[in-house]
């Protein structure tokens, strides 16, 4: 009887080891960096970059927002989503996408592109506001390595 208890604690401890390094392996790793850019008029830029690696298929997906802020408030936000490949000799943008929102009334996303190739991301908007046009945006790249700029 003291063998079957055991054997049976020594499996679930070795199962569960399993699950565990497994679960790990699979987790995708998430990084985020903020950059703000303020402006003479006292408005500002908040570009919020996230990162997330899949560790098991060598990719990323990453978005991208673009926040600008007025009186100290949000006023709209594009997001330039992009994913990308890499495998150590070359790299390469797969889907490029956005999202726009608008926080403040009178405020009207007037245009908007997307578009990826070779290993880069890019996006703009153009937002008309009280206080004139806004065009939020940029470009995502990735490097041989997965590395983001």
């Amino acid at each position: 009887m003291k063998k079957c208890v055991h054997l049976l604690i020594s499996m679930c401890l070795v199962f569960s080891f399993v699950v565990c390094t497994t679960s790990a392996a699979i987790s995708p790793y998430v990084e985020q960096n903020v950059e703000v850019i303020s402006f003479e008029n006292g408005d500002s830029l908040e570009i919020v970059t996230t990162i997330t690696e899949n560790l098991r298929a060598s990719s990323k997906t990453v978005s991208k927002n673009y926040i600008y802020k007025s009186n100290g408030k949000n006023a709209v936000c594009y997001t330039l989503y992009g994913s990308f490949t890499y495998d150590g000799k070359t790299s390469k943008a797969i889907d490029a996408s956005a999202d726009a929102t608008i926080y403040q009334s009178g405020w009207s996303l007037s245009d908007h592109e997307e578009s990826y190739s070779g290993s880069t991301v890019r996006g703009t908007a153009v937002f008309s506001g009280p206080s004139g046009d806004k065009t939020l945006g940029g470009s995502i790249t990735c490097d041989k390595n997965g590395k983001i700029s």
